[in-house]
C-alpha cells in the first residue's frame, strides 16, 4: 500500500447528547484507494482514549480486512467527516490505549 493513498479524518458523535460509554470524537486512518480503515482512535468526554488497528485485531491469527464493515469512502463522501493531518492523528494514536474490538481468534 502506497503511503500516498492514506488519509486521516475526524468526526464527532452524531447526536447532540453523547450516550454514556460512547466516544465524543472518532479519528480514522484510511486507505482510500482500497477503501480500508487501518486504524482508529476514539476520544471520550473527559479525555480518555482507546485505539484499534488491523494489526491489533490480527494478533491472534485471524485476518481482519478493515475496521469497519461498510464502504468508508461512501462515509467520507457524505461530508460528515473532516480531513485532518497525519501528525494530528499520530499524536492522538500515541495517547490511546490498545483496545481491540472484535478479538477474533483470541485464546479463551
Amino acid at each position: 500500500m502506497a503511503k500516498a493513498s492514506l488519509s486521516y479524518y475526524r468526526g464527532r458523535w452524531p447526536e447532540e447528547v453523547i450516550p454514556k460509554g460512547c466516544p465524543e470524537w472518532l479519528y480514522y486512518e484510511v486507505d482510500r484507494q482500497a477503501d480500508i480503515v487501518l486504524r482508529y482512535v476514539e476520544v471520550f468526554p473527559g479525555g480518555s482514549s482507546k485505539r484499534n488497528s488491523i494489526a491489533l485485531e490480527e494478533q491472534w491469527g485471524a485476518p481482519c480486512f478493515s475496521l469497519v464493515g461498510d464502504s468508508f469512502v461512501q462515509t467520507i463522501e457524505q461530508g460528515v467527516l473532516q480531513l485532518i493531518s497525519q501528525d494530528t492523528f499520530e499524536a492522538l494514536w500515541e495517547q490511546g490505549v490498545n483496545t481491540p474490538f472484535w478479538e477474533v481468534a483470541k485464546p479463551k
